[in-house]
């Protein structure tokens, strides 16, 4: 008997408070911008890797159940990767090299004040603010 072990699991989920988008992140160390109106303006956050094949995401709807997923888009030149980049800290005269996560990613948070700003975590214990 064989069993089913996923490579990748998602560990958080935050769901923005208009109810119409959410975040996804875990194991796979990508950090999701799901939007449940229009999937295809769905994307990463962070810097795309290089070598990283460009994705899309595509909704499909069964017995009254939306399943969102991603897939490799082998068009060419497209990819719907964000590039958004962590926050530098001046407090402290640091500035951060864009990068992402190298650990699991265990929270996600987004913070309406001073601005919006996304807050994600890993089981490194980073922590990085995204704008």
């Amino acid at each position: 008997m064989s069993t089913f072990e996923p490579k990748e699991t998602i560990r958080t989920l935050y769901v923005l408070p208009d109810s119409s988008s959410l975040m996804a992140a875990g194991s796979d160390l990508k950090i999701r911008y799901i939007d449940l109106k229009a999937p295809t303006k769905s994307t990463h956050v962070g810097k795309k890797l290089e070598g990283e094949p460009g994705i899309c995401f595509k909704s499909i709807e069964q017995s009254d159940i939306q399943f969102f997923y991603e897939e490799v888009d082998n068009s060419a030149g497209n990819s719907n990767l964000g590039t958004q980049s962590p926050v530098s800290s001046s407090k402290r005269g640091l500035q951060y090299q864009i990068s992402n996560h190298y650990d699991c990613i265990t929270v996600l948070n987004v913070t309406e004040f001073p601005y919006q700003m996304l807050i994600s975590a890993s089981r490194s214990g980073a922590i990085k603010v995204w704008k």
